[in-house]
């Protein structure tokens, strides 16, 4: 059941009816954020993601909690799988088609480009880009 809720809510035209199924699958959403269409979470339905207040999701986001090879004699290598939680903290940007992988903290006011695979935690106010990202800037040299 939450599987079809979440692939009602990646495919919702209308973004309060989509950011209502994506809470209603058990994804904590804070206030004021807007999920853009297409946003995939893979975290196996066990709440490993968590994204905060004002947080921006461009379209076609890939957020991975839980990555494992599937039922291949790959299955029985542990170090091949991966199960950690990925947090969105407060006033972050994720840009169109990035993919964060286990374990990563986007921290507060950062920027993800689009099209980046994040492989790790990135800090506060912190611009990343890039396969895989890397620190390219800070927010604060941005702003006046």
């Amino acid at each position: 059941m939450v599987a079809a809720i979440r692939a009602m809510a990646a495919r919702c035209f209308i973004p309060k009816l989509r950011h209502f199924l994506y809470r209603r699958s058990g994804l904590p959403i804070g206030d004021r954020t807007f999920v853009n269409m297409g946003l995939t979470v893979v975290d196996d339905y066990k709440n490993l993601v968590t994204i905060g207040s004002r947080v921006a999701v461009a379209p076609n986001v890939t957020l991975i909690a839980s990555s494992d090879p599937n039922n291949s004699w790959l299955a029985r290598i542990e170090r091949l799988s991966k199960c950690q939680a990925i947090k969105l903290e407060d006033d972050c940007w994720i840009g169109a088609g990035a993919i964060i992988m286990p374990g990563v903290v986007v921290g507060e006011k950062a920027i993800v480009a689009a099209g980046a695979v994040v492989t790790k935690s990135i800090g506060p106010g912190e611009i990343h880009a890039g396969v895989p990202a890397r620190r390219i800037g800070d927010i604060k040299d941005y702003i006046a």
